[in-house]
């Protein structure tokens, strides 16, 4: 007797806090999919999450066709007996060799070390002398090679201009991985490039690279940090040098040219005084308006700033440093206590402590314009 079918996979929405978590020796598994669809006989999807260094399996063949898709860090891999590398931009633009790279997008970012220059205008935008590119952190740089014309697409100008903005953000104290986080405030990439480094025998990146395997932005609480501000005498300029926090490139722009609301610099520096935060975005970057209205963002004139990761975690429902913090901004001071968060938890009695699908991964903090009561 022939056993009946499996039935075939239906139009399904997965869920990823709901994925049940299979601990395995190198990692973690969560099941998807393993059934026939309308056109395949079966299809088989499953996410495996590896510890560094880790393989899932020895290398083997097998005649099904199988697609890997990356989300985060790198991936050594071996397809018919020859290793590649895959990982998410894998390190910028290739040394130069992505054509991508030369296309203006995402306000802006082009070349070969993607800089930002505020606008793709901004970035196409060639003047009388031959400098290419106005605006942004490459209007900060640009200069820097000493090789008129500047220019985002030439390799010589971006790379110097790389070199000195990761000097600066290192600082007297050579601080390398914090730099590397501020020109890109991914905790993977930051790996991706000293681990790129190692291997083509530099060193020094060595042990850089066993700090920050699963490193901070800052040091444990128990360690004293470089400076500590007071949140209440808090200065853009202060925050961009606290250890304990790390910006995206726009947000650190947004903060450097002091387009941040004087009471979300001190409620950073309050929260910074409490946990290691990164903050991926402050104006540039956000739509004008609130998702799906017609009502402007507090974003949008530097009052409102998104928090990703807090204490070298991601924000989720499930993250036990985030709900602190969401939970210590009830305490905030009154000069500087959010008139709006958004977070993956919402809290009965306060209306304007919202939570929804935009809100999953991130904890958003916002004040209204001075004066305006609610």
């Amino acid at each position: 007797m022939t056993p009946p079918s499996s039935p075939k996979l239906p139009s399904t929405v997965l869920d990823w806090e709901t994925l049940a978590v299979k601990p395995t020796p190198v990692g973690e598994r969560r099941e998807l999919f393993d059934s026939p669809t309308a056109t395949f006989t079966n299809l088989e999807g499953h996410v495996t999450t590896l510890n560094p260094g880790e393989m899932p399996h020895p290398p083997h063949r097998h005649p099904d066709e199988e697609m890997i898709i990356i989300k985060t860090g790198t991936l050594e891999v071996t397809i018919n007996g020859r290793d590649q590398r895959a990982a998410v931009g894998s390190v910028e633009s290739r040394h130069g060799r992505d054509p991508g790279a030369y296309v203006p997008h995402t306000r802006g970012v082009l070349g070969p070390m993607q800089f930002q220059a505020g606008s793709n205008k901004a970035a196409r935008r060639v003047d009388a002398a031959g400098d290419q590119g106005f605006g942004g952190t490459w209007g900060i740089w640009r200069r820097s090679s000493g090789h008129p014309p500047y220019r985002m697409d030439d390799p010589d100008d971006e790379i110097a201009a790389a070199a000195a903005k990761i000097a600066f953000d290192a600082g007297t104290a050579h601080l390398w991985p914090r730099a590397i986080w501020r020109y890109n405030a991914l905790h993977t990439y930051r790996k991706t490039v000293l681990r790129r480094a190692a291997r083509l025998g530099m060193s020094s990146a060595c042990g850089l690279l066993r700090k920050s395997e699963q490193a901070p932005l800052s040091p444990p609480p128990s360690a004293p940090r470089e400076t500590v501000v007071p949140a209440a005498t808090a200065t853009p300029q202060s925050l961009l040098g606290n250890d304990a926090i790390a910006f995206a490139p726009a947000a650190a722009d947004d903060i450097a040219h002091g387009i941040a609301d004087r009471r979300l610099v001190s409620l950073l520096a309050w929260i910074a005084e409490r946990h290691r935060i990164v903050v991926s975005v402050i104006k540039t970057g956000h739509p004008r308006f609130v998702t799906g209205t017609r009502k402007v963002s507090n974003h949008w004139y530097g009052r409102a700033a998104t928090i990703s990761e807090v204490d070298g975690r991601p924000v989720a429902a499930g993250s036990a440093a985030a709900a602190s913090l969401w939970d210590q901004l009830q305490t905030a001071p009154r000069a500087f206590r959010p008139d709006e968060i958004g977070a993956p938890w919402s809290a009965p009695g306060h209306p304007r402590w919202f939570s929804g699908p935009g809100e999953q991964a991130e904890i958003h903090v916002g004040f209204d314009a001075v004066g305006v009561k609610r």
